[in-house]
């Protein structure tokens, strides 16, 4: 099989909706997204992509949010670039995880992480 879309591009979320959850199978939402592909060279255009079957790893990604894509200029068509760390469910929960740990660290008084929580802050 021939791989087509293989030009790198940036593209901005337009709108997307799900189609199937089935997270009891460790498996990502199925969704379609509207996106504004902006290519290299050529005009923008706007495409629909899929998200990858059986991606595990695969975040979906916000209205807005602007994700690295692979494109087929010739068919005005793409596919998200599994590559894309905002696309990876793994870094959104590092991120995620960063973020609370920061703000309890300032709630704390600006406490090491794995120290004893100030009285009133447990729990």
């Amino acid at each position: 099989m021939f791989k087509r879309h293989k030009e790198p591009a940036d593209a901005t979320i337009i709108e997307q909706r799900s189609i199937a959850h089935a997270p009891n199978l460790g498996l990502a939402a199925a969704g379609e997204s509207v996106v504004e592909v902006r290519p290299a060279t050529g005009a923008p255009f706007r495409t629909m992509v899929q998200t990858p079957h059986l991606a595990i790893d695969h975040s979906p990604p916000s209205k807005g949010q602007v994700v690295k894509v692979l494109l087929d200029s010739k068919h005005e068509s793409a596919v998200f670039d599994q590559s894309d760390p905002g696309l990876s469910r793994r870094v959104r929960k590092q991120a995620r995880e960063a973020r609370f740990n920061e703000a309890q660290n300032a709630a704390l008084g600006g406490a090491a992480s794995g120290a004893p929580a100030a009285a009133g802050l447990e729990g």
